[in-house]
Formats: C-alpha cells, sequence, structure tokens
C-alpha cells in the first residue's frame, strides 16, 4: 500500500488516497465493493494531482467519526484479501 500525497498533507486523517501495489484502482474498487467496502476509484476530480503523482488514478477511502473501528479492521481485512488475490501478500 502506498500512500498518494502524504508527503505533503501530513495533518490530514480522515481521506487516504493510496495505490494498492501494481493493482489497478478499478479493480481493488471492484472487489472491494463486492466486499461490501465503498471506496472511490479514478481521477476523483483531481486531474492535476494525478500528473503531478504520474498515476491515472488511484483509490480513496473516508473514514469519519461515523465508522466504528469494526468498519476499519473490515476495510484493512478488504485490502488484504485483495493483495492476496493479486499475489502481493
Amino acid at each position: 500500500l502506498s500512500l498518494v500525497g502524504s508527503e505533503m498533507c501530513k495533518e490530514t486523517a480522515s481521506v487516504l488516497s493510496f495505490a494498492l501495489g501494481e493493482i489497478h484502482h478499478s479493480d481493488t474498487g471492484i472487489l472491494l465493493d463486492k466486499m461490501g467496502i465503498a471506496v472511490r476509484t479514478g481521477q476523483l476530480c483531481a486531474e492535476p494531482v494525478m500528473q503531478h503523482y504520474g498515476v491515472t488514478g488511484m483509490v480513496r477511502a473516508s473514514i469519519g467519526m461515523y465508522n466504528t473501528s469494526e468498519e476499519i479492521d473490515l476495510f484493512c481485512e478488504g485490502l488484504h484479501r485483495v493483495a492476496k488475490m493479486f499475489k502481493l501478500a
């Protein structure tokens, strides 16, 4: 998992933009969706940022006060499952 933009925005905590290895952002999003985990994928209305990082898109997860610790655990488990499907873990 590589966070995108974390070096520029050290104060953020609730929005994570990331890439999961070499897995296409759409594949990650579709698989997480099948597990009941909602994320955004694509250029996320931030084309200049995508160009800056040299990527065609990324995955974004938003975590807020409304999320339970179980939901966050489910998200992490989902990422591990997707990585395992693509033999990254």
